[in-house]
């Protein structure tokens, strides 16, 4: 299909579009020669491209400035007072990703690196041969796509990064909402998520589930949002009323992040920090190897801390009082061999290191969210 174009203000020559029926890109022929437009046009349809073509160099700035262009093609010598390469000063400036391929009957070395040195892509010496030119043209059409394609993906990445700002925010907010719960429980989440990282690293599980275990380490505790303050600080043992209201801690948390795909991949920590390795744990009884790694780690840490925290209820345990009463949970509510290598750690306590890494929250990418 062929269109013809009103004369542009400046009194040029009219312009003229031609449109291929699969359309690969939109090209800009300026050519003073009719012969030789038609003939580009032409050829230049047939393999795919939307052309449109101008007389002068006038005509086709006026083009530029109201269309997009994926490549313009332009003749050197051109009448008026403008000439291909003002045309092609003009098209950097409005477009700088566009290319240029000039064309020309007279070319010599200085012209060649004059054309290169001002931003041409590249150069044909009249007459060429067609196949060159296509190849050319080629080059330059697939060059803008990968210059789209790479400007799409940093604007993804830029909201990418600003939604792992919003997320780690929020999961910030909510941790700092789980210290404040209470004086006794202060700090405690952040301790766990500081032993669960190190725990994880000598365990040498990935990038992704250190993540997890981190942030997991900080949030497992979320569902006491929900349970009165009058329990969670009763001096005394709770009774079997206030005990089952404790219980219900996991479930309430994970209920709350569910339905938020980001929170997802800390579900798991938080519904089931309190199942034991025997099966004997909560909400919903999980044994073994039903029990997630990542779930045992923080499970682990969060024990220790607790046990070696002040309590209303009770005094901290040493670290020797800790030690035993962690081995003698083996095979109850933890396998020996996590046991034993958290012992092993607890020697070392690399969170009292001036070069240990703090406390961190980082969102993960939730898996099939």
């Amino acid at each position: 299909m062929s269109s013809v174009h009103p004369q542009s203000s400046a009194g040029s020559a009219p312009v003229r579009s031609v449109v291929a029926p699969a359309c690969l890109g939109t090209i800009l022929v300026t050519d003073d020669e009719p012969g030789i437009r038609q003939s580009l046009c032409l050829f230049l349809g047939r393999l795919g491209y939307h052309v449109v073509e101008a007389a002068t160099a006038d005509a086709a700035v006026e083009l530029l400035d109201h269309h997009r262009f994926d490549l313009v093609l332009s003749d050197i010598a051109l009448p008026g007072s403008n000439t291909g390469l003002d045309l092609l000063a003009a098209v950097k400036q409005r477009s700088p990703e566009t290319d240029v391929i000039l064309m020309t009957g007279h070319m010599d070395l200085d012209f060649a690196i004059n054309a290169l040195k001002r931003g041409a892509a590249d150069y044909f010496k009249k007459p060429f041969l067609f196949d060159e030119l296509k190849h050319a043209v080629q080059r330059s059409i697939e060059r803008r796509r990968l210059l789209e394609k790479a400007r799409e993906l940093e604007r993804l990445q830029a909201r990418h990064d600003a939604l792992k700002g919003v997320q780690r925010e929020f999961m910030v907010s909510l941790a700092g909402m789980i210290d404040a719960k209470s004086p006794y429980t202060r700090a405690h989440s952040e301790r766990v998520g500081v032993y669960s990282r190190a725990f994880g690293e000598k365990l040498g599980i990935s990038t992704r589930e250190l993540k997890i275990v981190t942030t997991g380490g900080r949030l497992h505790d979320l569902g006491k949002l929900g349970t009165p303050d009058s329990i969670i600080n009763k001096p005394g043992r709770l009774d079997a009323a206030e005990w089952e209201i404790v219980r219900q801690h996991p479930i309430c948390g994970a209920e709350l992040l569910q339905p938020i795909a980001m929170m997802r991949p800390y579900v798991p920590i938080v519904r089931s920090h309190h199942e034991n390795w025997d099966g004997s744990g909560y909400p919903d009884k999980l044994a073994g190897e039903q029990i997630p790694l990542t779930v045992q780690i923080v499970k682990i840490a969060d024990y220790y801390d607790a046990i070696t925290s002040d309590r209303p209820y009770r005094k901290p345990m040493t670290l020797r009082e800790a030690c035993a009463t962690l081995e003698g949970e083996c095979g109850r509510a933890f396998p020996e061999p996590l046991v034993r290598s958290f012992v092993e750690l607890l020697q070392v306590a690399p969170w009292q290191s001036r070069d240990a890494v703090g406390d961190s929250i980082e969102p993960v990418e939730p898996v099939g969210a």
